[in-house]
Formats: structure tokens, C-alpha cells, sequence
């Protein structure tokens, strides 16, 4: 399958005499010839149910299915397929960064990035970095709102609820909105700097471990791309 719809089927496995392994014989329908180019990812979809999102619902009735996103190589017939959904690092269309953090949390591909808690942009891909001492989260921001993300930018973890106490002031709860108290988010603000330096593809920001106040008192004056 490939983004929920049928381009191929299994004709027929056939087992490895060490018993570790197995090749799976399929074929692809004339219009996913094009998958059949190196690059191209395929891997063993499992269905994921989540609070808020959930993925692969179809294999729950259906079974397991072969994903597959398409490559750009040269034409191939042979692949190796990997057990689990190849990490997702970038989109073509918009502003593609990575946010370094120590821990992952409650961050998961999907959530949404927000900007003054308006959706901006997605979570799309989670892993380890290369030398597995830090998580990196790849997010990409949608083209219109592209310049609202600057090198001065801060992001943090929007996730969750923080409760200030005290003994006569009582509890003060604060969640950035309900939605990213279920489903989780990053959020992010930008100084109002004179001298506006915009980010290439692919720049790292820092994850904050904790929100600064003081970063939702910023108010830049930034025009946003006509494109929609």
C-alpha cells in the first residue's frame, strides 16, 4: 500500500533454508511501476492505535501489509524490506529543521508545531541521532509560515500541563491548549530582532527542557508568504 491505497500484491513467499529469513515475490500495478527504482523504502506495516492518532486501523481486519515510499534511482527489482517504517526526515515543499533534545517524551510523528497555538506545521519523523546520545525531531513548516522560524527561534515541548503552587496562592494550571494536552506538540516563538536572520533547509535548534515566559511576550512584526 502505498498512503492507504492498493499499488501491488504478494504472489508467494519462499523461506530461507537458515530459517531467518524469507523472499517475498510481488508485482505492482501499471500505475506504481514507478516504485520499482532504487531508493524506494518498504517495510512491514503493523497497525498503531494511539489516544489521539492512530495508524494502520485497516491491518487490524485486514492483516499486516507491505508500506512503500517511493525512491528516485535507477530501475530495480530487488529490495530489502526493513520491519518497521523508515524515519522521515524531510518534505519537499516547506521548511524542514531538527530539534535536538535529550529525551523524547511525549513527542510522536504527527503532532502538530505551533506558533502563537496556531498550527504551523508537523512533527514528522523521530529517531536517534548517530551517535544514539541524543533524539533528534524533524519537523516541517509549512511553506506560508516559513518565516516565522528565524536562528533566534525558540522551540519547547508543548505537551502536558505545569501546575505552580503556593500556599496562598493556590494552583495555577497551565496547558498550551487542550488539544496538545491529549495529543502532544511543539511550539515555538521568535524574538522581535531588527536584523530578521532566516534558517536554510535542515538547521538544528536546541529543544528547550523549559518554556520561558518571557518567549510569549515576543510579538515580531513578520510578513508571511502569499503562497498558501
Amino acid at each position: 500500500k502505498y498512503k492507504e491505497h492498493q499499488v501491488g500484491m504478494i504472489e508467494h513467499i519462499q523461506f530461507d533454508q537458515d530459517g531467518l529469513g524469507a523472499t517475498a515475490y510481488a508485482f505492482l500495478s501499471d500505475h506504481a511501476k514507478q516504485f520499482a527504482v532504487s531508493g524506494t523504502k518498504f517495510w512491514l506495516a503493523k497497525p498503531e492505535l494511539g489516544l489521539v492518532g492512530s495508524k494502520n486501523v485497516s491491518a487490524l481486519l485486514e492483516g499486516n501489509f507491505i508500506g512503500v515510499k517511493p525512491g528516485n534511482g535507477d530501475h530495480t527489482t530487488e529490495f530489502t524490506a526493513s520491519d518497521w517504517e523508515p524515519i522521515t526526515t524531510h518534505k519537499p515543499r516547506g521548511l524542514n529543521v531538527t530539534l535536538t533534545s535529550h529525551q523524547l517524551g511525549s513527542v510522536r510523528a504527527g503532532n502538530p508545531v505551533l506558533y502563537r497555538q496556531v498550527k504551523v506545521g508537523e512533527v514528522i519523523g523521530v529517531g536517534l541521532s548517530s551517535t544514539a546520545d541524543a533524539v533528534n525531531i524533524y519537523l516541517n513548516i509549512s511553506e506560508r509560515f516559513a518565516p516565522l522560524v528565524t536562528a533566534n527561534s525558540q522551540f519547547w515541548n508543548a505537551s502536558g500541563i505545569t501546575l505552580d503552587a503556593g500556599l496562598f496562592s493556590g494552583i495555577d494550571i497551565k496547558s498550551e491548549s487542550v488539544e496538545t494536552l491529549l495529543a502532544g506538540g511543539i511550539a515555538f516563538a521568535t524574538p522581535p530582532d531588527e536584523a530578521i536572520e532566516q534558517v536554510s533547509q535542515g538547521h538544528q535548534f536546541l529543544l528547550a527542557e523549559e518554556f520561558d515566559e518571557d518567549w510569549l511576550e515576543w510579538r515580531p512584526s513578520i510578513p508571511l508568504n502569499t503562497s498558501p
